[in-house]
């Protein structure tokens, strides 16, 4: 059991304040976090003890109160990577490596009263843990693959699938032109025709992570998200289909007014071929430092040439294919953000009747729907407040 496993298993201490609180006090949590950090860190004796400690800890903390679960969610670590590390790991009684680290870790822990400096501690010691190992995170983007989302199985590869088309690639992990591949600017469209103005992560707090004031600001963490409701689902598979069938100026008015991405006045091309670059168009996210970059081509159709979402926090990019899973998926993925919903936890086979069916038609991109003639400036902007919802 992890430090947080032992803190939220366990009643809150009623203990008077100790000579380790007032100490605390006196020099700072930071300090002693730093402090105990330092202790511990002497004990790991190699990364892969190292990362089997992280991990755990990361699943003590996803089921803890709101600081903790937000700490997991930002850790640079995707949930399956730690979901069930406490149950993997045997505890024998012989003291292994692991188990003596955690064994001195609680008796640490017990000498402090108050349960927010215990979480804070924790906080600190395992990050300062992932940072001197490079481990999440803090991990060099020198030794990060490009991760590909592979849609036939829906995993996250580190190697694009052959049967898959990742589109071209534009520009490099620092945003510079790829080789071969040269930037220009053009007066892009301004955004100050949109009704609602939505709250964007990385406008407030750059690319640093937050805990309590994240929360507050944004109201729950990914992890506590409900499912959409059917009428969302819908929604989505509308919109789909109307930036699939759509041409190249109604495909931008998507992307810009409805799903709310910003013109960057960023057209990337082949080198002395300004006639062929690509507009640049950004989503940026409201619930974490992430953004999707699509690329469209200027020609009649506005054929969309790459998907990109990076995560500003742990330095990774995920291409995504140009198939119609992928579109779906980025679709899907802007809309969880604004709308803090769960696609992975809607269930499609408990839709009622009307509304399977209705799915189904959407999807038959080759039969014609009335849908389709409605005009894309017509269609309600995909950020709406609450009490614009109906």
């Amino acid at each position: 059991m992890g430090l947080f496993g032992k803190v939220f298993n366990n009643t809150p201490k009623t203990q008077h304040e100790s000579d380790l609180d007032r100490q605390i006090k006196d020099d700072g949590v930071d300090y002693a976090g730093l402090r105990i950090s330092q202790i511990v860190n002497e004990k790991i004796t190699s990364k892969e003890l190292a990362l089997q400690f992280v991990l755990e800890e990361l699943d003590a903390a996803s089921h803890g109160n709101d600081f903790s679960i937000s700490f997991a969610d930002q850790s640079g670590f995707d949930v399956s990577e730690y979901k069930g590390a406490m149950q993997k790991t045997r505890w024998t009684g012989d003291e292994s490596d692991l188990e003596h680290i955690q064994l001195f870790f609680r008796a640490f822990l017990a000498k402090i009263s108050d349960i927010n400096v215990v979480v804070e501690l924790s906080t600190i010691v395992v990050d300062n843990i992932m940072e001197q190992w490079e481990l999440g995170k803090y991990q060099k983007q020198s030794n990060k693959n490009a991760i590909y989302l592979n849609t036939n199985t829906g995993s996250n590869d580190n190697a694009p699938s052959s049967q898959l088309d990742y589109g071209i690639k534009h520009l490099t992990r620092d945003g510079t032109p790829e080789d071969g591949m040269e930037s220009s600017e053009y007066t892009s469209q301004p955004n100050s025709t949109k009704k609602y103005q939505r709250f964007i992560y990385s406008d407030e707090f750059g690319f640093t992570p937050q805990s309590k004031d994240f929360l507050s600001e944004i109201g729950r963490t990914r992890s506590m998200w409900d499912a959409p409701s059917t009428y969302e689902y819908i929604t989505c598979l509308a919109l789909f289909r109307k930036l699939i069938l759509s041409t190249r100026i109604d495909r931008k008015i998507l992307l810009w007014h409805i799903m709310d991405f910003e013109d960057t006045g960023i057209a990337v091309g082949q080198i002395h071929d300004d006639w062929n670059s690509d507009i640049m168009m950004t989503y940026k996210m409201s619930s974490e430092p992430s953004q999707i970059d699509t690329f469209l081509a200027t020609d009649e159709v506005g054929t969309i040439t790459e998907i990109t979402m990076t995560n500003h926090l742990t330095n990774e990019v995920t291409r995504i294919p140009l198939n119609n899973e992928g579109i779906f998926f980025m679709i899907y993925s802007i809309f969880s953000d604004m709308h803090q919903v769960d696609f992975k936890k809607f269930d499609t086979s408990k839709m009622p009747e009307k509304d399977t069916h209705m799915a189904k038609c959407l999807l038959d991109l080759k039969t014609e729907m009335p849908f389709d003639q409605i005009e894309v400036k017509r269609l309600k902007p995909l950020y709406y407040e609450s009490n614009d919802a109906n």
